[in-house]
């Protein structure tokens, strides 16, 4: 099978660069793997220069489209963008077309879709994505072209029951499938280490509103003895955003460790007490995936798709205020080899890479 998927970040991720890669890009590209290794051809549609930029061979394909900085920002969509993506769609000419991410780009997608008859595939990325929430993040226009696209999708593939319950209420229920996140890991994973080799809770994302840092900020004021290490990058800094980064840099127990590339972020969890979300709302995160592969559990304020957390002895659910009594749990009676081991075997069976593509596979070839 041929398959093409939209996106426009993953020359930073395979370039490795200090660039905001969100979640989404990473499962893409887990997928893209997966795909690959079982004899399917695959496409990234992307911007021109992306290969030069990259600079070296790949797996699969960069089907480069159009410059980003050329034109006229507002006007360059209709004789720029969407002419050069639709003629490297059909020079590519795949089965099928595939993207994620609410935004335009879903119905740009569709369009093409419908203008070449190749059936499109959207993948949800984020809860947000399905409910009223999604009015916060994207304008009136935006939202009636992202939910046109959703309309003509062939399939729409959902990371959790949440978004599974409220698709399928929305759409035909034979079009809304539920997959997990496929996990791929490149090097070799690090050994589990117990408890006396680890130093301090890990936090991990993109500075925004929905990564909650006011409450990242709260939870290291009040546990002034643990080492918080906290690494990541500037999204889209609100104002609390940016006071919470701001206190946070006057911690003492605080550190920053910058952005971490692909393959310095498993290390860094392995060393870590646990992972602590403190979003106000996920998807399925992908560094809950990391933290698993490294035996390091995660603490949660809240987010837990489909209660994995708690149904597979992966971390903890807690609140804010009752939290201390995790990390002292962690310091002295937590059996991270035993643990550790529990959530490889549960990363290996509902999130290996390869399984996910040949699940997703028997889905397509129905259709074709």
């Amino acid at each position: 099978m041929k398959l093409i998927f939209m996106d426009f970040i993953i020359p930073y991720l395979l370039k490795d660069t200090d660039y905001p890669v969100g979640g989404a890009c990473v499962e893409q590209y887990a997928l893209a793997k997966g795909l690959i290794e079982l004899g399917h051809k695959v496409g990234i549609l992307t911007w021109k220069g992306a290969k030069e930029f990259v600079g070296r061979d790949l797996e699969f394909d960069l089907v480069e489209t159009y410059p980003l900085d050329r034109g006229i920002r507002k006007l360059r969509w209709f004789y720029s963008r969407f002419p050069s993506m639709l003629k490297a769609t059909l020079r590519y000419n795949p089965d099928y077309l595939f993207t994620e991410c609410a935004g335009t780009n879903v119905g740009e997608m569709a369009f093409i879709s419908k203008l070449l008859t190749i059936p499109f595939v959207y993948r949800v990325s984020n809860d947000m994505e399905v409910d009223k929430r999604l009015n916060e993040r994207e304008g009136f226009i935006n939202r009636k072209i992202y939910k046109w696209g959703l309309e003509r999708a062939k399939y729409i593939l959902a990371q959790n029951n949440y978004q599974y319950n409220i698709l399928k209420r929305l759409y035909l229920a034979n079009k809304v499938i539920k997959i997990y996140n496929p996990y791929y890991c490149p090097n070799n994973l690090p050994q589990i280490k117990s408890g006396r080799f680890r130093n301090y809770i890990a936090w991990i994302g993109i500075f925004q509103y929905q990564k909650n840092l006011p409450a990242l900020l709260r939870i290291a004021r009040n546990n002034s003895r643990i080492e918080f290490r906290i690494a990541g990058i500037n999204g889209n800094v609100d104002k609390s955003t940016k006071i919470a980064l701001e206190d946070l840099k006057r911690c003492k127990n605080v550190r920053f460790v910058g952005y971490l590339n692909r393959t310095e972020i498993l290390p860094f969890l392995s060393k870590a007490y646990a992972l602590l979300n403190t979003s106000h709302y996920e998807g399925f995160s992908n560094t809950f995936l990391e933290a698993f592969a490294t035996g390091t559990p995660v603490i949660t304020l809240g987010v837990n798709p489909d209660e994995i957390i708690t149904k597979y002895s992966l971390g903890f659910v807690t609140k804010e205020s009752e939290i201390n009594q995790i990390f002292n749990k962690l310091d002295r009676h937590y059996d991270y080899i035993k643990y550790g081991w529990e959530m490889r075997k549960y990363l290996d069976e509902k999130h290996n890479y390869k399984k996910i593509a040949a699940s997703l596979i028997k889905i397509l070839e129905k259709t074709l």
